[in-house]
């Protein structure tokens, strides 16, 4: 999704330090001279990978802009590392709480964070924050930076259209998928013509339950729920995976960003984690992205692109891929795709209502209010009690959210 003209690319040969990190940097690197960076969810469990990712790379010094949801220690903790950075929460008590621990501002709220954004002008942004409010974040990061790294399936969810609108009218910005499913098709499909591509598959592992018996699945506890058996990930990811909610938002998501028809995307139930995507092509040759599960690579590859990482790591063996599973996705298990099926004939207003019904829904889940079974037919009851309609801007989108806030709200009071 365009690489030509975007940033000023530095080589780095000759061991020297990259400029303004203040760290060495291996002698085979190459990454973009990226100056300014932010990173939108940094206290969160792939926030924090990205972290890492970017201190390993000798860019420290680079990030100027850390922001969290309302977890403070954390970003307490990030500040101490990251002197340069402003810093933010979206929770106004918790950020309130920070400033009086570090005796300097914070910044609050979504507005304080659109205009820390279009102040400092961030070369490269990582959103990584889920719910509604990754939207406008994605928005406005598309008007301000080189090159968006994207790790929020939600803000394609609800404003899929609005985004690639935006996104085509940035002539100068690049858009960098993270999620390891969608890094595996961009990456696959670099070179290729977009007219030579015939159908995306997209990997699932499943999730926690996914050899349980079905009669038991309803009774399955919180602690079973996050058992996941391939990733590590935050609690409402894990859960998504043992309902396939994810997976739902994650075809949603390549739809958008590579402008492809639902129907030419389908998922596989992949166990071992290794294939993170497929593409054919319309001569019937697959393309596959096969390695280790590992996040850093993704997150490492929309900071280095159009580069790779040399890595000392131990490489997977090919062989591996002649014990290789891949099953249709069983719909008795997983519910939610004979929603999706439904929902690929309603107005794009069913996604909203998908994404926060599932929000309340795994919400209540993880308070121990309501069962694992009653998460997909929450959704489901929520989705099609809407009376839907195609939204014509920002300001429908949060309408729609509101509405379909409190209809998933009454459905949760049915189980409680």
């Amino acid at each position: 999704m365009r690489g030509e003209n975007v940033s000023t690319w530095k080589t780095n040969n000759n061991g020297a330090e990259h400029e303004g990190s203040g760290q060495n940097v291996r002698k085979d690197l190459r990454i973009p001279e990226w100056k300014k960076i932010a990173v939108i969810g940094s206290t969160g469990n792939l926030g924090r990978q990205t972290l890492d990712v970017l201190e390993n790379l000798g860019l420290r010094d680079s990030v100027v802009l850390l922001s969290g949801g309302s977890n403070f220690t954390i970003l307490r903790e990030e500040a101490r590392k990251f002197e340069r950075a402003e810093l933010h929460l979206f929770d106004p008590k918790a950020g309130e709480e920070l400033e009086r621990m570090l005796g300097r501002r914070v910044f609050k709220g979504l507005k304080d964070l659109e205009l820390l954004l279009e102040d400092l002008k961030p070369d490269l942004v990582f959103v990584e924050i889920s719910g509604l409010k990754s939207l406008k974040v994605v928005l406005k990061s598309l008007e301000i930076s080189k090159r968006v790294a994207l790790a929020s399936k939600e803000s394609l969810v609800v404003g899929g259209k609005f985004v690639l609108e935006k996104y085509k009218r940035m002539r100068d910005t690049e858009l960098i998928p993270v999620d390891s499913e969608h890094s595996a098709i961009f990456q696959l499909l670099l070179g290729e013509k977009k007219e030579n591509l015939d159908e995306i598959v997209l990997t699932a592992s499943g999730g926690a339950l996914r050899d349980w018996d079905l009669t038991r699945m309803k009774d399955a506890r919180i602690d079973d729920v996050l058992k996941h058996p391939v990733w590590k990930m935050g609690k409402k990811i894990t859960v998504d995976s043992a309902t396939m909610v994810n997976k739902v938002m994650e075809i949603v998501e390549a739809h958008y960003l590579f402008e492809i028809p639902f129907e030419r995307i389908r998922a596989l139930l992949h166990r071992e984690g290794l294939i993170h995507s497929m593409v054919k092509f319309t001569d019937g040759i697959w393309k596959i992205h096969f390695g280790f599960p590992n996040m850093k690579k993704p997150i490492a590859f929309s900071i280095t692109y159009p580069y790779r990482l040399r890595t000392d790591e131990k490489f997977i063996d090919p062989l591996k891929l002649l014990n290789i599973s891949l099953e249709e996705i069983d719909r008795n298990r997983y519910p939610i795709f004979d929603l999706f099926d439904r929902m690929l004939n309603l107005p794009s207003s069913s996604f909203i209502v998908f994404n926060v019904a599932d929000e309340i829904a795994v919400r209540e889940f993880l308070n121990g209010r309501i069962p694992f079974s009653a998460i997909s037919v929450i959704i489901s009851n929520t989705v099609l009690r809407f009376d839907h309609f195609e939204p014509r801007d920002l300001k429908d989108v949060h309408e729609i959210d509101g509405v379909g806030r409190r209809m998933a709200e009454e459905e949760v009071e049915k189980w409680v």
